[in-house]
């Protein structure tokens, strides 16, 4: 089994006023399935609209986290294609682990 980490720039902080933004890493553990996947349209945009969009095209439009059974999370993100999961994981654990910003 593996560990799966997700980095997240909280960008909110920013518009918050804060200097920087923190990092809010999400810890998969001990994943048995998952499945990663660009948006669909991805593939179908010219290469120098995908470079100057880069960081829209992952930001997380939606996070669900369901209890599948005892000890068994179901963790599913969709980004800006918000038909098809970006990240569909199965795992025993999630924690979200927070670096605090100090400003």
């Amino acid at each position: 089994m593996l560990d799966l980490l997700v980095e997240l720039d909280y960008f909110w902080d920013i518009q918050e006023g804060k200097e920087e933004a923190r990092l809010i890493t999400l810890r998969l553990k001990n994943c048995f399935n998952a499945s990663f996947k660009l948006p669909h349209f991805f593939h179908t945009v010219k290469n120098e609209e995908r470079k100057s969009y880069l960081n829209s095209w992952y930001t997380i439009t939606s996070l669900e986290i369901t209890e599948v059974s005892d000890k068994n999370y179901l963790c599913q993100i969709r980004t800006a294609d918000e038909v098809s999961l970006w990240l569909d994981a199965e795992c025993e654990e999630i924690w979200l682990e927070n670096s605090e910003n100090t400003d």
